[in-house]
């Protein structure tokens, strides 16, 4: 764990909050979407199929086959209706296109029998729902129109057209009412702009006003003769008026707000129909569509979309039981969550996400939405239109077989009553002709008679057969009709369960949702921020509080049960919850306090290899590079061991020596002192002349720092043996070294004016005491002074070390005990007698303390003159107010 870093954190939550905004304005709007697919195509969710009240009947490719390319003639649609119905089917929602007349082959006597009005009554007596198309505007999104110049032009160009709907193209462009681009799109869609003159003047009638044709073409076509026959604008005229008819049945009379773009079915069957929804498919921008919308602006009021409202129908559900708000559609006793937004439009929007139903079939997976079960067939709840088609022209040609039936009966029972009843009526027949044929003889009229009955029985069992498979599969439900063939490509769409899903599959999704009250729900967009914030806030923590590798790994871990979190939420509680925001939040805030954190720490272990690399050893400068932190820039308190050394007589050497000799001695001299002191972890601080401070616990407390100093003490006076020894210097004097240690508390840390001039050193009592110590080996004729405490830190084992006594140096108020420490194997005489000369000196004996200075004058010799010296100068001035020290009076 490392220091908590408060700009590493600050720059995360900045980036969050970034994150945030992106989000709240739509930034991450595609993204979102798609990781809410990914959700729908991999998630396993607990077996949801469409409910079993659904039933698809499909156009396919068998019954394309059959019967042709679409359009198919209208008797063949109502022959559908008519068998669905038969076979006790509750609701019939229809998603075709029915806006145009029935068109029939030209020399057919097709005409001779009004199919539209046929189709009609067959949707009278089912309970039908019919799909309109909803434009919602002119579609004239070119720029050029949506202009003042442009909105004008076309206001006239409109009014023109209104007054004269013959107008040819080239006398409209001759006439000047259009300039630039306007032209030639008038140009390349003359049609498009004379339906849309058509239909604003057929608005512009009364309400409820009758619509007549003549009047129409006697308004709009002042240029047609009395007498006229077909005209370029009369199929535009008649379809037009069709779809006014038709809106003008759905709407009570009041179309306003209509487009020309809107398609209704004809007018015959808009007013057989038990109700109509919109069938547009809102798609996003990707082309996918994931949501449909609840309700669209339509003349007259708001319209529900086709699976809405067949549903509605299926359960008899009265409109004034629909209510929408901002958050829900209230469906009867479901309610729905409901997504409320503004289009890229403006407009505002209503829409239900589509929560799709589980599908057991891997290969087309909208085919196996209906399954029920693992072992059902995989067309379960499919069923192709083509036996209905067939089922309806089979009972054609068994009515027909039963007329020719008949009238053979007639031509054989000549001047007699033919019988209703079939049984009856067979007997007859057969009476009369084995009554006319020779004995053991079959006439050709008896076998034709028993070929054609045979024929009529077998279809009427065929019939049946078809009856009872239908009524299993429809009864009471309701059944959606559309297009599923791969020939019709244009009523298939993108949706996250497929690529090529067919548009009936979504309107009855959405029926389904209305009927099971299935659906996702969304966590506003607050919450979103929320957990954004909440992720973001996380990450930047962990990555200003933990180094890398362990930051790395808790950040991952958070974004991974986040996400699994995210995946439960859908899997069991069908809530979507935001991945994308969050997860992008939490890794960019860590990602940034990351980087922040690299470079702040390139920063740092630049400044700690410029500064320490060559003061401290090679491992303690790895130490510093991965724990940068232990350079304390604003000072720590904490207890440190100092040392001082200084080489003795250099200056009087160095006038011998000259200014670039003196340089190149003293390098060699510190140069290897440096080496001593590094290998036992010290830090070099600084040079002092001919001198050197270094000391330990610079980075971190070092329990052996006492020990670490006496010894590389111990090591630097032998390196000097060994230099002064060295042939190289032959010429130099010998030279030797005084060291001074101490221990105790002192602030570590910058000094100067950082970061463009700085020192990292050590500021205390210590290092004062240690240069005082190092001073006072002068006076004592000893090498190496340490201090009382780091004598108590050596332990029990000191080694040999000879104490000094009690002493007060120049620039302190306080005494501490002074030792000499001692190379391998010392005088034992010296260790005694000065122990014994301190503890008398001490106890104030001047007595003992005179033999004893006379006992080592005898015993040791020149060794410890100097010290002697010390305590007999002190010795004669003992007397009122001795307190057991010496005190120096030199630095």
């Amino acid at each position: 764990m490392k220091r908590f870093r408060i700009f590493e954190f600050l720059a995360g939550l900045l980036v969050t909050l970034l994150v945030v905004t992106v989000d709240l304005l739509g930034g991450f709007t595609g993204v979102k979407r798609m990781s809410v697919d990914l959700r729908f195509a991999l998630v396993p969710r607990p077996d949801a199929p469409m409910t079993s009240e659904i039933v698809h009947v499909d156009i396919d490719d068998q019954a394309l086959e059959l019967v042709g390319r679409w359009p198919w003639d209208r008797r063949k649609l109502a022959d559908v209706i008519r068998e669905l119905d038969r076979a006790g089917v509750r609701t019939i929602a229809i998603d075709l296109l029915l806006a145009d007349p029935q068109q029939y082959p030209e020399g057919t006597g097709e005409r001779d029998v009004d199919h539209d009005a046929e189709l009609a009554q067959a949707i009278a007596d089912a309970s039908c729902v019919l799909g309109v198309v909803l434009a919602e505007g002119t579609k004239l999104d070119e720029p050029w129109w949506n202009n003042d110049r442009g909105r004008v032009q076309l206001e006239r160009l409109l009014r023109e057209l209104g007054n004269d709907i013959q107008l040819t193209p080239e006398e409209i462009l001759d006439g000047g009412l259009l300039t630039g681009a306007r032209r030639e799109d008038f140009r390349l869609r003359p049609v498009f702009f004379k339906r849309m003159a058509l239909w604003q003047w057929l608005l512009t009638r009364p309400a409820g006003a009758p619509i007549d044709k003549l009047a129409v073409e006697a308004a709009v076509a002042p240029r047609l003769p009395e007498n006229y026959g077909q005209y370029p604008e009369e199929p535009l005229i008649d379809v037009t008026l069709a779809q006014m008819h038709a809106w003008r049945l759905l709407t009570d009379g009041d179309p306003d707000g209509s487009s020309h773009l809107d398609q209704a079915p004809l007018p015959t069957l808009a007013r057989a129909a038990a109700g109509v929804g919109f069938v547009n498919m809102d798609r996003h921008q990707d082309s996918v569509v994931r949501e449909v919308g609840v309700e669209r602006a339509a003349p007259g009021g708001a319209m529900y979309s086709l699976g809405l409202r067949a549903a509605a129908v299926h359960q008899d559900l009265p409109l004034d039981r629909i209510t929408t708000t901002d958050d829900e559609l209230r469906f009867g006793d479901t309610t729905l969550p409901v997504r409320t937004f503004l289009d890229a439009a403006g407009k505002l929007r209503r829409t239900i996400w589509i929560d799709w139903p589980t599908s057991r079939d891997a290969e087309h997976r909208w085919a196996g939405l209906l399954r029920q079960n693992a072992d059902d067939d995989p067309a379960a709840g499919h069923l192709s239109i083509r036996t209905l088609v067939e089922l309806g022209a089979a009972r054609r040609t068994v009515a027909s077989i039963e007329r020719s039936l008949r009238a053979q009966a007639a031509s054989i029972l000549v001047g007699e009553d033919v019988p209703e009843d079939r049984v009856a009526l067979n007997r007859k027949v057969q009476d009369q002709l084995e009554f006319d044929e020779e004995p053991g003889e079959t006439s050709p009229a008896h076998a034709a008679w028993n070929a054609l009955l045979a024929s009529l029985i077998d279809g009427e069992r065929k019939i049946s057969e078809t009856e009872d498979m239908l009524e299993d599969v429809v009864a009471n439900k309701l059944a959606f009709i559309g297009f599923i063939g791969t020939g019709t490509a244009a009523d298939f769409v993108n949706t996250p369960i497929a690529p090529q899903t067919p548009g009936v599959v979504v309107h009855a999704a959405m029926a389904h949702m209305a009927l099971t009250g299935s659906a996702v729900h969304f966590l506003r967009p607050w919450t979103t921020a929320l957990l954004c914030l909440a992720l973001g806030v996380g990450a930047a923590l962990i990555a200003a509080r933990l180094k890398a590798a362990p930051s790395t790994a808790a950040v991952a871990a958070l974004l991974i049960v986040y996400a699994f979190v995210a995946v439960w939420c859908f899997a069991r509680a069908d809530l979507i919850m935001p991945i994308v925001a969050p997860l992008t939040a939490a890794a960019a805030a860590w990602i940034v306090s990351t980087v922040l954190e690299a470079a702040i720490s390139q920063r740092d272990r630049a400044r700690v290899t410029r500064q320490f690399g060559a003061r401290v050893s090679g491992q303690l400068v790895t130490h510093l590079l991965e724990n940068p932190e232990s350079v304390s820039v604003q000072g720590v308190e904490r207890e440190i061991t100092t040392l001082i050394g200084d080489l003795a007589n250099f200056t009087a050497v160095s006038e011998v020596l000259g200014g670039e000799k003196s340089v190149e001695t003293l390098n060699r001299y510190l140069g290897a002192m440096t080496e001593t002191l590094i290998e036992h972890n010290a830090y070099v601080n600084k040079f002092l002349g001919d001198g050197v401070m270094a000391f330990w616990s610079a980075f971190g407390e070092d329990p052996e720092q006492a020990a670490s100093a006496c010894q590389s003490a111990l090591e630097c006076q032998a390196v000097m043996d060994r230099l002064n020894r060295d042939r190289r210097l032959r010429q130099v004097p010998d030279l030797s070294l005084r060291v001074g240690i101490s221990t105790g508390r002192a602030v570590v840390g910058d000094c100067g004016a950082p970061p463009m001039l700085n020192d990292y050193t050590a500021i205390g009592d210590p290092v004062n005491l240690a240069a005082r110590l190092e001073s006072a080996n002068k006076q004592f004729g000893t090498h190496i002074l340490i201090d009382g405490r780091t004598h108590e830190l050596l332990g029990h084992d000191p080694g040999p070390v000879q104490p000094i006594g009690r002493i007060m140096v120049v620039g302190q108020t306080t005494v501490t005990r002074v030792y000499h420490v001692l190379p391998e194997d010392p005088d034992p005489n010296l260790l005694e007698l000065s122990g014994c000369l301190v503890e008398a000196f001490t106890a104030g004996d001047a007595e003992a303390v005179a033999v004893i200075l006379d006992g080592m004058e005898s015993r040791l010799g020149p060794e410890c003159r100097k010290l002697v010296k010390v305590y007999r100068d002190y010795l004669a001035r003992m007397g009122d107010g001795f307190d057991g020290a010496l005190h120096l009076s030199e630095k």
